[in-house]
């Protein structure tokens, strides 16, 4: 167990008043943390805001290289950052150590994007034909003080996607890490101060979300919110503010429609790796299986077969299904698991658990009276429905309460593109399983999965506003 303090006012700090935070695999305390109070809540956005004047007026090529020499302490400390998220989401160390070379990557993208198209003043000409010699310089400038909100799952990765296009802009950041996260964020606090970033550019802000998420979030010095997380949150974030840009990302029930001309084998695999990789805690994980009637038995043989292949067991030894995040989630995915069964669902692998950890779980025969129809389980668990006709997926999807991502899975092009001009969802992909990346692409949702799009140009974007000059020529 480590007690770890935070780049605060620019130094690192700690507080009398401590959040413990608790591994999901031992349930034992594996760091302290410095947490906030109501009453310093405030202050926080004072000092960002101060540091807003001076940030954003300093070269772009100094900002390029605090961002620069971060990365390459982050890269450098890969191993113990990596510990870090095993220890504290339990995600095996492999894919930890996947997740902070991604955010190194980000990063580097991030700049170049920056200087190709947010550096240089755009130039507009007056119609000559006017005669009235006008010149307009249009640049993207920062905003001020954007509030990043960052989830579990991805508590590097997500958390530097909202940070990093921040701060090379020019804004200063309040930094609101998920609490099983705070770990993780506490150390890119450390490699910020490392890296020398003035007081109070990047401010981190660790404590329960139920004790001073209403402090952070209503806050009159925020300028941006950029959010990852559960609907709730999100929506309480829409409903708080006002008159200020939101990029809000909520989670999906993420669906993958196989029809029969599909290719089997590839189609299982993709539902696999896209449902049940990190135990299927991912926004975009395969939640629901829609399947043509005439291979349903074929297929749901297949994918029970490639279940049986998967590891159960600990972080450490890079199992394929780890433990949930926290017990509640274990109660919320049995509790599908069992409504499902009891409104005549069928049990095909899977359903057992041991501490937070649920074994991956397949479940045949799904009607859309079940709880898990539409809800988001965030969990290693896969229901198939049976389809005959296409038309019914795609009524069924239009009342989904979400739409982030579908996945469609067809040897016929022209069926996708028919298919997939039906579907109310932000990104729908061809035979491979639903995901985030590449970071260069749009990432969105649209009804209760989000509001604004992310990904490296988007994000630099959302955290900009332009601003013209009109000169005479």
């Amino acid at each position: 167990m480590t007690k770890y303090k935070i780049f605060f006012n620019n130094q690192m700090v700690t507080f009398d008043n401590a959040l413990e935070i608790r591994s999901p695999e031992t349930n034992e305390v594996v760091g302290i943390l410095p947490a906030f109070k109501k009453n310093q809540i405030d202050s926080i956005f004072e000092n960002a805001e101060k540091a807003f004047e001076t940030w954003s007026t300093i070269p772009h090529q100094k900002r390029i290289d605090y961002m620069m020499a971060f990365g390459k302490i982050m890269l450098d400390n890969k191993e113990e950052l990596a510990k870090a998220l095993t220890s504290e989401v339990a995600k095996n160390y492999s894919d930890s150590i996947k997740e902070i070379e991604r955010s190194y990557d980000y990063i580097v993208e991030t700049i170049d994007e920056y200087k190709k198209n947010f550096v240089k003043p755009k130039v507009q000409y007056d119609n000559p034909q006017t005669k009235k010699g006008k010149v307009s310089y249009q640049k993207k400038v920062a905003l001020g003080v954007v509030l990043a909100i960052s989830p579990f799952n991805y508590p590097v990765n997500l958390s530097l996607s909202k940070i990093i296009p921040a701060l090379v802009l020019g804004n200063t950041v309040v930094f609101k890490p998920a609490t099983q996260g705070s770990i993780s964020g506490a150390l890119l606090s450390k490699y910020f101060y490392e890296a020398n970033l003035p007081a109070n550019v990047l401010n981190i802000v660790i404590g329960r979300g139920s004790e001073i998420g209403d402090e952070i979030i209503e806050n009159k010095r925020i300028k941006m919110i950029s959010f990852t997380g559960g609907v709730d949150i999100g929506n309480r974030i829409a409903e708080k503010t006002s008159s200020i840009p939101l990029v809000l990302e909520m989670g999906g029930n993420d669906p993958a429609i196989i029809l029969k001309d599909a290719n089997l084998n590839a189609a299982v695999n993709n539902v696999v790796k896209g449902g049940l990789s990190y135990s299927g805690q991912r926004c975009t994980a395969i939640k629901i299986v829609f399947v043509h009637k005439s291979i349903a038995n074929e297929f749901t043989n297949k994918l029970v077969e490639e279940v049986k292949k998967l590891s159960v067991g600990s972080t450490i030894n890079n199992s394929d299904i780890t433990p949930l995040i926290s017990s509640s989630s274990v109660q919320w995915a049995t509790k599908l698991i069992t409504d499902a069964i009891d409104k005549g669902a069928n049990l095909e692998i899977g359903g057992n658990t041991q501490g937070n950890i649920l074994y991956p779980t397949v479940l045949s025969g799904i009607k859309n009276d079940m709880m898990i129809f539409d809800g988001e389980q965030f969990a290693p668990i896969i229901p198939i429905v049976e389809f005959d006709n296409v038309q019914t997926v795609i009524d069924d999807l239009h009342n989904s309460l979400y739409g982030l991502q579908a996945c469609i899975f067809t040897q016929n092009h022209k069926e996708f593109v028919r298919i997939a001009n039906k579907l109310n969802y932000g990104s729908i992909n061809w035979n491979f399983a639903s995901s985030r990346g590449p970071d260069k692409f749009p990432f969105l949702g649209v009804k209760n999965s989000g509001f604004g799009t992310q990904g490296i140009y988007w994000a630099l974007e959302s955290m900009s506003r332009m601003k013209t000059y009109v000169v005479e020529k």
